[in-house]
């Protein structure tokens, strides 16, 4: 059976692996637990802005924690720290030869790859890749971090790479951690 754990931002109910966890690790430091392996007392919730910011407005993270305050820059931090992991991960995943950039790499796309287009690209670039990717059920992912990729704005991640479970996982939770949306 699939353990199941309650959001503290929105009380929803979910697989333990849907949801972010953070860990009280004694005098008032939290850290956020992307592996789900720290000791400590844990919190859990969904990969939403807008459950991180209501847990937090409503002190239900502090009160499942055990602590009294989080830091001023709680939510940025957790963001920051989303962003550094997806591009580590864009990075591995250039080094072996699984990621491919730059605006020409669209036209070799195919089933099974990932998009992820850099925030601040105008809609008239976007709009065609977007298109040809759903035509081919191709997974695509704005995430905001242009100062990264001011050259190059799109990424492209081919279908074989053996982490791709992994680095789709951490796009999606940044990609709705940055939007506050549900939705990549």
């Amino acid at each position: 059976m699939i353990p199941h754990r309650q959001c503290v931002g929105c009380k929803k109910v979910l697989p333990k692996k849907e949801l972010l966890r953070f860990v009280s690790l004694g005098s008032n430091t939290i850290a956020f637990d992307k592996k789900g392996r720290l000791s400590g007392r844990g919190a859990y919730l969904c990969p939403d802005r807008s459950c991180l910011e209501r847990a937090i407005r409503d002190k239900r993270l502090q009160r499942a924690l055990g602590v009294s305050s989080l830091g001023k820059n709680f939510v940025t931090h957790v963001v920051w720290r989303l962003k550094d992991e997806t591009l580590e991960s864009l990075h591995l995943c250039y080094k072996i030869g699984y990621l491919k950039i730059g605006f020409d790499e669209v036209k070799y796309l195919k089933e099974g790859d990932v998009v992820v287009l850099s925030g601040g690209i105008i809609e008239e670039i976007t709009e065609p890749i977007v298109e040809k990717a759903k035509t081919l059920s191709v997974e695509v992912y704005q995430v905001p971090f242009p100062e990264y990729c001011n050259v190059c704005l799109v990424v492209l991640i081919r279908g074989g790479y053996p982490k791709k479970n992994n680095i789709l996982k951490t796009l999606q939770v940044f990609s709705r951690l940055t939007s506050g949306g549900d939705n990549p």
